[in-house]
Order: structure tokens, then C-alpha cells, then sequence
């Protein structure tokens, strides 16, 4: 019996140039064209301005931990425990729930530098975090 797999996400018609852009192992924000501000969730406006002009823009990838758990009792079988679940706060000032990869749990710490890499899962590309090559070498 293989061992069961990860869940994956679902694209809808607004998250679909995200999960795109994952496939080719870029990270893309969505972002106003009229007032320039960022959002983390795929909306059809903006939600400073109101405004329909909407793109997807290459992110940095480069951001910090914000905030984090670890996970020691997973939802289902197909979770290896423990793993840690974190808010990213990335440089453009958005921030992401996702996993933190490559490191201890001992060696987390809140305002962490940390990169995204590219996982895949299945047919999908997820992006997650590793503390950048200096913290990791610390690790």
C-alpha cells in the first residue's frame, strides 16, 4: 500500500496565474495598477482603491518569519509530524501561511530571513520557505 498524499490546492479562476507561476517555480503577487498596493488573496479589485486593474507581479521571494507553530499531531496520515506552519511577511509587505523547510524546529526563530523554494506535490508546485543560506548553515 503506497503512503497516502499530501492534499493539494484547487485553483480557481482568480488564484489560477499564482498557482502558474509556481508550476515554472516563480512566486507572483497580485497588485494594483492604479494605487500600487499588494494583496496576498487573489481578489477581482482592489481593496485600497476599488480598482479592476489588477496584475501579477514577480515577488523577491525573500521575506521573514512573522509568526510560526509546529504541528505535532497532523490532520491526516499523509503529514510527517512534526513540520511548522508559519506567516511569511515577505519584502513587498504581503504576508503567507506556509511551511518552513531545511531546518530545525530548535533553530526558528520569529523575524528569520527566509527564501521560497518549490515543492512539489503531485501535479502541483507549492511554494514554501527555508531560512536564507547563512541561517541554514547555522541550523
Amino acid at each position: 500500500m503506497s503512503p497516502p498524499e499530501l492534499p493539494v490546492p484547487t485553483p480557481t479562476a482568480l488564484s489560477k496565474p499564482f498557482w502558474d507561476a509556481c508550476q515554472v517555480h516563480k512566486l507572483k503577487i497580485q497588485t494594483c495598477t492604479r494605487c500600487g498596493h499588494r494583496m496576498s488573496i487573489p481578489e477581482d479589485r482592489c481593496r485600497s482603491c476599488q480598482s479592476e486593474d489588477l496584475v501579477w507581479v514577480d515577488a523577491s521571494g525573500r521575506g521573514s518569519i512573522y509568526s510560526y507553530t509546529v504541528v505535532w499531531r497532523p490532520p491526516t496520515p499523509a503529514f510527517k509530524t512534526p513540520y511548522v506552519v508559519a506567516i511569511v511577511r515577505l519584502e513587498e509587505g504581503i504576508d503567507l501561511m506556509t511551511n518552513i523547510v531545511d531546518c530545525t524546529i530548535d533553530s526558528l526563530t520569529v523575524g528569520m530571513p527566509v527564501t521560497v523554494v518549490f515543492e512539489s506535490r503531485g501535479e502541483m508546485v507549492v511554494p514554501v520557505f527555508r531560512p536564507t543560506a547563512e541561517d541554514r548553515d547555522q541550523a
